[in-house]
């Protein structure tokens, strides 16, 4: 891992860096190389897998996959090959504080430099935002994140595909690109997004300071660091990703799912639980966790649907427990761009697949990728 042995700069106060042998060892899909990106001073890991050389390119665009809350560029790594085949050079981006890039502590001197306002933040004063609204963690910063990668390493067109919240990091970065001379963002993929249920707008006014309480006291007591020790174990990561893809919850239900061999179906195994929970395990992760958890502010989808302008797509699992698909369907139907109240050009419902769908059924995403990027270019050219 060439970029980081050549790296000389000394950690900022609070930032745990990631070492060589971490970043070797994440390494899963063959073909990829992980490099370094800085970002105001702190370092973001990104994986990177060429197109084929005799796939042809014929001017597609490269593919930039931003992943979801506790994910990182590794739940990407059945999407790859599948888009490189096709001409795409393919990216994934561990934004800051979650995979193996830099976790600093959410406030301190060390990250006052790099706090952005978000929006809502002067209304929401969660733990870790400041009085006039900042925040270190916010969709804010990792689109700007995102913007950075496709700016000076990219450099070309580009497609997201973004699973979840990164759907949110996503469809930020094309908005906040309209301000630049040269646009490179030419289309955003949404898989199973996030629909920020407890985002301070879509909670009720009695709702609202319990959920302020409950979140600052994760936040700001060891209730948090507990709660956090008894997620971040291999059974817990094993069972959440079960019931995220879509597995069933109750134990009657498992029991009858594990006798069919239904469980089997999820797709969840060691290599998933290792691919999620060993850069959770790294230093500062806790903080990060509890960070986003009482983050109640930031845009929401329809904020953004509302302000983009270039080509949306949905992809959605139809077991997805957390993201109803007919919530994602409602609100794909909203901003259609055949009726003219938007840029959502399609919506596929992915049979028995999950919220992380791109991983569960790549054979069914795969496809429908290649031909949104194919459908960008045939709009764009």
């Amino acid at each position: 891992y060439t970029a980081l042995r050549g790296c000389r700069r000394r950690c900022r106060p609070g930032v745990v860096r990631a070492s060589v042998s971490e970043y070797a060892a994440s390494r899963t899909v063959p073909g990829t190389t992980e490099h370094a990106l800085e970002w105001k001073g702190f370092q973001l890991r990104y994986v990177h897998k060429p197109a084929e050389p005799q796939s042809g390119n014929n001017g597609k665009p490269a593919v930039l996959m931003l992943h979801g809350f506790g994910g990182n560029a590794d739940h990407f790594k059945n999407n790859f090959e599948s888009l490189t085949s096709e001409g795409c050079d393919v990216y994934a981006l561990d934004v800051l504080g979650y995979g193996y890039s830099d976790k600093p502590e959410p406030l301190g001197d060390h990250v006052e430099h790099a706090l952005a306002p978000t929006a809502y933040g002067d209304v929401v004063k969660g733990p870790s935002t400041t009085e006039d609204g900042r925040k270190l963690y916010c969709f804010e910063n990792w689109a700007d994140q995102a913007l950075t990668l496709i700016d000076e390493v990219i450099g070309r067109d580009v497609v997201l595909v973004c699973n979840s919240v990164g759907g949110i990091t996503g469809m930020q970065a094309a908005i906040a690109e309209k301000s630049k001379q040269q646009r490179r963002i030419r289309g955003v993929m949404l898989v199973d997004l996030s629909l920020r249920m407890l985002h301070i707008t879509k909670t009720s006014a009695v709702a609202r300071p319990f959920v302020a309480a409950l979140q600052s006291a994760l936040y700001g007591s060891s209730l948090g660091d507990s709660f956090f020790a008894n997620v971040a174990t291999p059974d817990t990561v094993t069972t959440v990703l079960k019931q995220a893809y879509g597995g069933p919850s109750g134990p009657v239900e498992q029991a009858v799912a594990l006798l069919s061999g239904d469980e089997d179906d999820l797709r969840v195994d060691e290599d998933l639980v290792s691919r999620i929970l060993t850069p959770g395990l790294r230093p500062n992760a806790a903080r990060v966790f509890l960070d986003f958890i009482s983050y109640s502010a930031g845009p929401t989808p329809e904020d953004l649907l509302a302000s983009i302008d270039v080509p949306v797509g949905f992809i959605w699992g139809s077991r997805d427990p957390w993201e109803k698909v007919d919530w994602g369907r409602d609100l794909a139907l909203r901003f259609d761009a055949a009726a003219g109240s938007g840029t959502v050009t399609c919506f596929h419902e992915v049979p028995n697949g999950g919220h992380c769908v791109m991983d569960q059924r790549p054979e069914a995403v795969n496809p429908l990728l290649v031909r949104f990027v194919d459908d960008v270019v045939s709009t764009t050219q």
